[in-house]
């Protein structure tokens, strides 16, 4: 097997001025001597002189689908619990609940329904306005279509006047 011209931990090269050089006891690796020293071991993966596994946090599904969230002094307390055997406390601060981005309502899209499929409440079930949407649908199908011209002319007023869905955002 041909010489290691580098230490596996630092990825610097072996040479006369720099740290000493040692090797693994259990599989030959040579190291840098405080690079072996640093991470307790060898850095080989597998080789019985490797350090041992950092301990997991455990972390349930009800801690993940609850509203506050772990925070990370939370999981470094957890950590140092862990390594010291003891049972980790967790601690929970509450976070602001971030709202999705939702991207702003087309004006043009408002527009063609509102001119099209106005009389249904087309246009206001895009834009959110569900009670008026249904209003204008009822309207045009209980009557049999006899007053759905009274509910297209609403349609066209609404789409004249109105320029934010039913949550405020403007449309684009």
């Amino acid at each position: 097997m041909a010489e290691q011209t580098v230490c596996p931990y630092c990825r610097m090269g072996f040479d006369e001025q720099g740290p000493a050089k040692i090797y693994c006891t259990a599989c030959g690796m040579p190291h840098h001597e405080d690079c072996y020293q640093e991470n307790g071991g060898c850095t080989v993966f597998g080789c019985p002189k490797a350090p041992a596994d950092d301990p997991k946090v455990q972390v349930s599904y009800g801690d993940l689908s609850s509203p506050a969230a772990f925070t990370q002094t939370a999981a470094a307390s957890a950590y140092a619990a862990q390594s010291q055997g003891m049972a980790p406390q967790m601690a929970y601060a509450p976070q602001p609940i971030m709202a999705y981005a939702v991207p702003p309502k087309s004006r043009t899209s408002f527009i063609l329904l509102g001119v099209f499929l106005g009389a249904f409440g087309a246009h206001n079930f895009y834009a959110g306005y569900t009670g008026k949407a249904v209003g204008q649908l009822c309207l045009s199908i209980l009557t049999i279509g006899y007053l759905a011209i009274a509910s297209w002319i609403w349609a066209i007023i609404e789409i004249c006047i109105i320029d934010r869905d039913s949550t405020g955002r403007q449309f684009i």
